[in-house]
């Protein structure tokens, strides 16, 4: 006997029109009320009347069921996605879904941000004090060595053709040297692995030596700036108080010269809410900026001091701005929506397909490593997974496990949302932070990002469908289109 999964969530976007998503896989589909009605009188379960609907309508009942729109008695979809994690269990420790490092590469910083999370990471991290307590603050090249060689043998070991290396820390660019020197000793391409540059900068000392140096080893640069001129300096001074705008102008535009691959990353707080405009996008665009990743302030009152109503209708506003200026405006509150149009899986898949990254890089992807060679899943994360040069060990440790097993549908605080199977939450180290465990949610970001999930649904919802192939009685008469791909 078929039934209607309790996954399913509908919205209706009027004119005989409606989005529906089952709420662990994804499958996307736009439905007509045609299709809708179908799909309820299964959830009746009138026996004869649904005999007749398979007569009738079996075509679109076969597409029904075969995204998990309709499930037989007995499918236990919740089952078939606790598979997938102990699945996920059986392979991490040998390290099967790492793929990047995000390298520490210098624990000093010549900014002073108001919201800095390193700041507020290495107070509730003893292992970090201790690591931040030597007068080393910049990463050697003996340690950047070990760690690429350590990460490049898991990597093969997996059978894994790339490794992306991303220069992180405090402030990367105060230790360019040993940047050099790894971009000199491992190339584009080390021990049968491509290598993939890219670093997060306060964009105070990009010169145009180095701007080159990037475009020939194609980096993928961010940008941390925060609005135009004061917009920016209130929430970015330098350590001695001055702003640093002009500063980061003056990198941004020997990137831009050198024709470097580059985005923004901007934090919006209460201090720069009112500030952050359309001249922003401008800017972005005029440098041919493809993407901003527009990030919400952590620390400090903002959540609770500004409207969500006045948070969502800003997003939503600059969201709309920067696509009519080929800008991607993405950030945290972007990726339950990116999951949800992308991700699928069908009676004949043994797997949820995620075309886009997998989960949070903190959860398996990447390993943080600072100077002293301690390993941490991020900078933002003050858990201490263990030491470059036991590798291996790590590995093997619960806390590694905990970490990578923070995914999709694997977090009780999230059971029964309508974004459960693609959203994460909000950044790890937030929620380590305010409760001493990764695996709670902080609900102030909750109905934020189910809102602008589905202000994004509705707005996007004009993107060009394909109908699935149906039989002549897939519908009811005059409706053809009861069932499309988003």
């Amino acid at each position: 006997m078929l039934k209607k999964s309790e996954f399913i969530k509908v919205i209706d976007l009027g004119d005989d029109r409606f989005l529906a998503y089952h709420t662990l896989f994804g499958n996307l589909r736009s439905l007509n009320s045609g299709a809708i009605d179908i799909l309820d009188r299964f959830k009746r379960n009138h026996e004869q009347d649904i005999y007749r609907l398979l007569s009738d309508h079996g075509r679109l009942i076969d597409d029904l069921k075969e995204i998990y729109f309709l499930i037989d008695e007995g499918t236990d979809e919740r089952e078939l996605v606790r598979q997938e994690i102990e699945l996920r269990k059986r392979v991490l420790k040998a390290g099967f879904y790492i793929g990047g490092l995000q390298l520490s590469i210098s624990d000093a910083c010549n900014f002073q941000c108001v919201y800095c999370f390193a700041d507020s990471t290495d107070k509730r991290s003893p292992e970090r004090q201790k690591a931040g307590s030597s007068k080393r603050k910049l990463m050697s090249f003996p340690t950047a060595a070990k760690t690429i060689d350590n990460t490049l043998r898991i990597v093969k070991q997996n059978r894994g053709d790339s490794l992306v290396v991303k220069f992180f820390g405090r402030e990367p660019m105060l230790n360019w040297k040993t940047i050099t020197r790894i971009l000199e000793a491992y190339g584009r391409r080390a021990d049968g692995v491509d290598i993939y540059y890219s670093i997060t900068s306060n964009g105070s000392l990009i010169s145009p030596e180095v701007a080159e140096l990037m475009k020939e080893y194609e980096f993928q640069v961010t940008i941390s700036i925060d609005g135009l001129g004061a917009a920016n300096d209130i929430n970015r001074p330098q350590a001695g108080g001055n702003g640093s705008f002009a500063l980061i102008d003056k990198s941004l535009k020997n990137l831009y010269r050198h024709q470097v691959n580059f985005d923004f990353s901007a934090v919006i707080s209460d201090r720069n809410f009112a500030a952050l405009d359309y001249d922003f996008i401008d800017y972005a665009a005029a440098l041919e900026v493809k993407e901003i990743k527009l990030l919400f302030a952590m620390q400090g009152k903002y959540l609770e001091a500004a409207n969500t109503e006045e948070i969502i209708g800003k997003v939503i506003d600059l969201y709309k701005y920067a696509k009519i200026r080929d800008i991607a405006l993405t950030g945290y509150w972007y990726n339950p929506f990116s999951q949800l149009v992308t991700a699928s899986k069908t009676i004949h898949q043994q797997h949820i397909v995620r075309p886009v990254q997998d989960s949070c890089a903190a959860t398996g992807f990447q390993l943080s490593v600072e100077p002293s060679g301690d390993i941490f899943p991020c900078r933002a994360m003050a858990l201490h997974l263990g030491h470059i040069s036991e590798l291996n060990k790590m590995l093997m440790s619960d806390n590694y496990e905990r970490v990578v097993q923070r995914t999709y549908a694997n977090v009780s605080d999230c059971f029964g949302c309508e974004i459960e199977g693609f959203c994460q939450g909000e950044c790890l180290g937030n929620c380590e932070e305010l409760f001493g465990d990764f695996y709670r949610v902080d609900r102030r970001f909750c109905d934020i990002y189910k809102r602008l999930v589905y202000e994004l649904l509705i707005l996007e919802a004009s993107t060009a469908v394909d109908p699935l192939p149906m039989s002549e009685k897939s519908s009811p008469a005059g409706q053809n289109e009861a069932l499309n791909v988003l």
